[in-house]
């Protein structure tokens, strides 16, 4: 059995290691690395399996062509999933179980021959990647999805580099409401898959244009949504804790009940929407706009900057 002093000796020197490594993304691209490009994310994985290993996680993932994963960790627990390719050029992984159903997103860099690492947006380095070729485990699950547009499809099916925003010159951006209809407007697609695409999508989308979007009840907490146009947006009873709203044009927004302590809707144009019975504790409104907006019997205790 370990001592308590022992177990404090081998965290700190697995912390110590840690630090060694390739902590940033900013220090492999200052070596002269760069980032994959979406197509060569999809030639990656499309078909093979990554051992992806940090210090709270060990498993071996299978990608299937189809969008459909599978996963098998070193504890021999197992989980499916979807994954996708973003237009931010990062690989995206949904688990049914793992890290709670959230989807997370990385950019991929390689480090030498099938290694590889993974990062977080903010650069953050999330994991170490061995590509193995195949599916050697035997992991790859039905496809029960069928129907769903993916990035990786265009990719998949050769169009030049250009259609796919896959260019160096290629300014990198979060999909818009104006290209949003078409990919989820598809007969194939149901409602409630549509509806899920727009919420995964609010999670992280500065300046898209949502206006009149429905996003009742969707769970965006802590989301991204700074500079969005939400304008006549429907949000009641969304949950929006923490949110990053700055700037984004909520004129006429239906807030109805909503969930917002500590967003921040610094500068936001807040005319004319309904917040009646929001919850608002220690929000921030400094320099919204807020001509016309209802707060009845919403919850303003420690909000900043409301000059209503």
């Amino acid at each position: 059995m370990l001592t308590r002093k022992t177990t404090i000796c081998i965290l700190s020197a697995l912390l110590l290691l840690a630090a060694c490594a390739p902590g940033n993304q900013n220090r492999l691209l200052k070596e002269g690395k760069a980032p994959l490009s979406a197509k060569q994310i999809f030639q990656l994985v499309s078909g093979n399996t990554l051992h992806l290993e940090s210090i709270d996680f060990n498993a071996r993932v299978h990608f299937q062509a189809n969008g459909r994963m599978s996963a098998k960790t070193r504890l021999n627990s197992k989980d499916t999933g979807a994954w996708d390719i973003n237009n931010d050029k990062q690989l995206c992984l949904k688990f049914k179980s793992l890290y709670y159903g959230d989807q997370k997103c990385y950019g991929l860099v390689e480090s030498t021959k099938d290694t590889y690492i993974f990062f977080t947006t903010n650069g953050a380095r999330a994991y170490s990647a061995t590509r193995i070729s195949g599916d050697p485990d035997k992991l790859a699950v039905a496809d029960n999805k069928a129907g769903k547009t993916y990035l990786r499809e265009t990719l998949a099916g050769g169009k030049p580099a250009a259609e796919t925003g896959d260019t160096a010159a290629a300014p990198t951006s979060s999909p818009s409401a104006a290209t949003m209809p078409q990919q989820i407007a598809s007969p194939a697609v149901s409602p409630e898959e549509a509806r899920h695409t727009l919420v995964e999508m609010a999670k992280n989308c500065p300046n898209c244009n949502l206006a009149g979007a429905d996003l009742k009840g969707a769970d965006l907490i802590t989301a991204n949504l700074a500079g969005a146009n939400l304008a006549g947006a429907d949000l009641s009873h969304a949950n929006l804790r923490r949110a990053n709203l700055a700037g984004a044009n909520l004129a006429g927004a239906i807030m109805i009940n909503s969930n917002m302590p500590g967003a921040n809707l610094a500068g936001c144009n807040m005319s004319n929407a309904d917040l009646t019975g929001a919850n608002l504790i220690k929000a921030n409104f400094t320099g919204a706009m807020t001509e016309g907006i209802q707060l009845q019997n919403a919850h303003l205790e420690g909000v900043t900057g409301l000059t209503k």
